[in-house]
């Protein structure tokens, strides 16, 4: 599997079947605790600054391009990537595929109420897939106990999939530290998936995430939390792009 560097941050080159097929293949594997992370353009923004966060995104198996810059800027740097995979949409392809693939899912994370509303929904639309569902209260990371419990309840699930949905770089640090614990055949992080499928949240289309311009979706629905990442954080990225060009 080729991958492209952008930022220092390795991206998977891969189309959205080629996704689908190694999840299926990785979640069959339990002889190995693979994880997907979906990196996007606040990733890299972020990872340029935590040296711990960008070494633990270059380990994972796969990671995916979620975002339309991250394809733009591989065009740019003259290594094309394939296309963007947008997490949330491949979890609910992933979703209508898994009860003819016997795959199980397990839901950790989301805001308050939204994994077990996501389990029901989920179930009820196509078929018994979501073994399990749990939230952990904010801070959770800094309590052993409750990391504890986590990995008890996650490990007895007998899951095929674990999707972690607390946020990056949150996310992707609790599955790379405790991935060999918890013991499932593949993590995947996906941000706020688990409250799209509750319904606790609207995601844009298709079309709105194609042409580029999801970021501007969100932050019209959320400025007050948003304005500062995608305003003034995010920037960043372009100036750093057009650096690793001239270098």
């Amino acid at each position: 599997m080729k991958k492209i560097e952008i930022l220092g941050i390795q991206l998977s080159n891969l189309n959205y079947n080629e996704v689908l097929e190694r999840i299926i293949s990785l979640s069959k594997n339990s002889n190995h605790y693979s994880s997907i992370f979906t990196p996007n353009v606040d990733f890299l923004i972020k990872a340029n600054e935590d040296t711990e966060f960008k070494n633990i995104l270059n380990k994972a198996d796969i990671s995916i391009p979620d975002g339309m810059p991250l394809i733009w800027a591989s065009k740019f740097l003259g290594e094309s990537l394939k296309m963007k995979v947008s997490g949330s949409s491949l979890f609910f392809k992933l979703c209508e595929i898994a009860l003819g693939n016997k795959i199980k899912m397990f839901l950790l994370g989301g805001n308050i109420g939204s994994a077990k509303k996501a389990c029901l929904k989920i179930n009820n639309k196509y078929g018994n897939i979501i073994s399990g569902y749990y939230c952990p209260y904010f801070g959770f990371e800094k309590d052993p106990q409750e990391i504890k419990k986590i990995i008890k309840i996650v490990k007895n699930s007998n899951t095929n999939i674990l999707i972690v949905g607390l946020g990056a770089p949150k996310q992707e640090k609790f599955i790379h530290y405790y991935k060999n614990q918890y013991q499932v055949p593949l993590s995947i992080a996906l941000g706020g998936t688990i409250d799209f499928a509750a319904g606790a949240q609207p995601m844009p289309s298709d079309f709105i995430k194609n042409i580029g311009l999801a970021w501007l979706w969100r932050l019209m629905r959320e400025p007050k939390r948003l304005w500062r990442r995608y305003l003034i954080d995010d920037m960043a990225f372009f100036k750093l792009i057009l650096k690793q060009k001239l270098n």
